[in-house]
């Protein structure tokens, strides 16, 4: 089977911890140098976008979320459709799960285990620069 194209690589996921939000955006916008890109809010939810040229880095808020020992969620990449990859995933041995419309609305999303068990996500959303959500 073709391999369904990757349109590119989207962002690298970091989880933050509520004693951790303010402390992470002054590290990676003051210290680090990154600009905001985008951010996108629902009650109780934040997901912070910072560019560092044309790479991205996702910070992802939940109120009350628990402190994690393995920080980084997941590596995600943006495909035309996620439902092609997880055909062709799975003709490949991969397990995948039916891909799921995303909590922001819009796209689609599916989140696969790697080789090492790395979360990697894969999602048809138009690039950051383009969604309207």
């Amino acid at each position: 089977m073709k391999n369904p194209r990757i349109l590119e690589f989207d962002h690298i996921s970091v989880r933050l911890h509520d004693s951790n939000r303010e402390k992470c955006t002054a590290f990676y916008l003051g210290t680090m140098g990154f600009k905001v890109r985008r951010i996108l809010e629902k009650p109780g939810q934040v997901m912070s976008y910072y560019s560092w040229g044309k790479d991205t880095l996702e910070t992802l808020y939940r109120e009350g979320m628990d402190k994690v020992a393995k920080p980084l969620g997941h590596i995600a990449f943006r495909v035309e459709s996620c439902a092609k990859m997880k055909t062709y995933l799975e003709s490949s041995g991969i397990a995948c799960p039916e891909p799921k419309e995303s909590a922001m609305g819009g796209f689609y999303i599916m989140n696969v285990s790697g080789p090492d068990g790395e979360t990697l996500e894969f999602l048809d959303r138009p690039s950051l620069d383009e969604y309207k959500g």
